[in-house]
């Protein structure tokens, strides 16, 4: 846990200027993604309705509004919302389960989305399986750290997926369903309080799931602080064992609180939480991730040298097995 209690408030966490993923509709986009992909055919004469057009059987199928060259591409109800969840990779989720299909929403939950972004990259099958889709517009999500509680939650809408860690046309909005799963499990669906990722990360792997808290910038004086040599050994065995791994960043407002800190480095946000996304041992440098995301004018992914990391980020977190 960040020193003296510090949580991950919103004061520095949400990205300034979130913005509205209109994503939470299946996007033209997507449909024709799937009918690249789709054998199915049909051939009733279809009528227009929003992105997709009903066609009259029996049970529910969908096809593209403009099917252009394959205008018989026709799509069931299940392979639609397979494309909500997931994007145009329905039939294979995996290949839209990766660390760029997170992108923050309004709240200030930095240490859980950081958190699922370092799981999206060291085990997207375990995202997969928590999502359970019931056919009915609704979802139940069982988080692997406390698999008696499944939780049990209405699709996302679009004022939620404004507020939530949306997804895009490529990914989907599985970032959409399980953050809103995570806000009923801890009960935060009307506040914005924050958390320590450490708990975020034992929620999201398999129970009994071992966590190491490495200490970089230290107390006064440096006391408890884990040497730079045995962080760059966890660095580099969590990283090679695909472990989930979060680093969190100072306070700006504490900057005499510890000895060495910077808190102000280029790319780096005071009191915020990334994934660590990967390490090289040869040039002692370490890969981040910013749960943000990317836009125009910002890279969510980014290099720091070993040393600058140690000496700006509080806390080193992960799983040992």
């Amino acid at each position: 846990m960040p020193p003296f209690g510090q949580t991950h408030d919103r004061t520095n966490d949400a990205p300034a200027n979130s913005t509205t993923s209109d994503n939470h509709a299946i996007s033209q986009q997507q449909w024709d993604s799937m009918a690249e992909h789709s054998k199915l055919s049909g051939q009733n004469k279809p009528t227009s309705q929003d992105n997709q057009t009903q066609l009259s059987f029996d049970h529910d199928i969908y096809a593209s509004k403009d099917a252009g060259k394959n205008p018989k591409v026709i799509f069931t109800k299940d392979q639609k919302e397979k494309a909500f969840l997931w994007g145009p990779n329905g039939e294979s989720p995996t290949n839209s389960i990766n660390p760029d299909a997170v992108h923050q929403g309004e709240l200030g939950d930095c240490y859980f989305m950081s958190s699922l972004a370092s799981l999206a990259k060291s085990n997207p099958q375990s995202i997969q399986n928590m999502i359970k889709d019931n056919g009915n517009n609704t979802y139940t999500v069982t988080f692997p750290g406390d698999p008696d509680h499944p939780v049990n939650i209405d699709k996302p809408s679009q004022e939620e997926i404004s507020k939530y860690g949306h997804g895009d046309s490529e990914h989907g909005n599985w970032v959409s369903v399980i953050e809103k799963a995570h806000r009923k499990y801890t009960g935060r669906d009307t506040s914005d309080e924050g958390d320590d990722p450490i708990n975020a990360i034992k929620l999201l792997t398999k129970q009994g799931s071992g966590t190491v808290d490495d200490k970089l910038t230290g107390y006064v004086f440096g006391v408890g602080r884990t040497s730079e040599d045995n962080v760059a050994k966890d660095l580099k065995n969590a990283t090679q064992d695909n472990r989930v791994i979060v680093a969190s960043s100072g306070r700006d407002d504490k900057p005499a609180t510890f000895l060495g800190a910077n808190n102000e480095p280029e790319n780096v946000v005071a009191n915020h939480a990334y994934s660590v996304v990967g390490f090289d041992e040869k040039t002692n440098t370490v890969k981040l991730r910013n749960p943000w995301g990317s836009d125009g004018a910002r890279n969510s992914t980014f290099d720091m040298s070993l040393d600058e990391f140690y000496n700006t980020f509080n806390d080193l977190q992960f799983t040992t097995n």
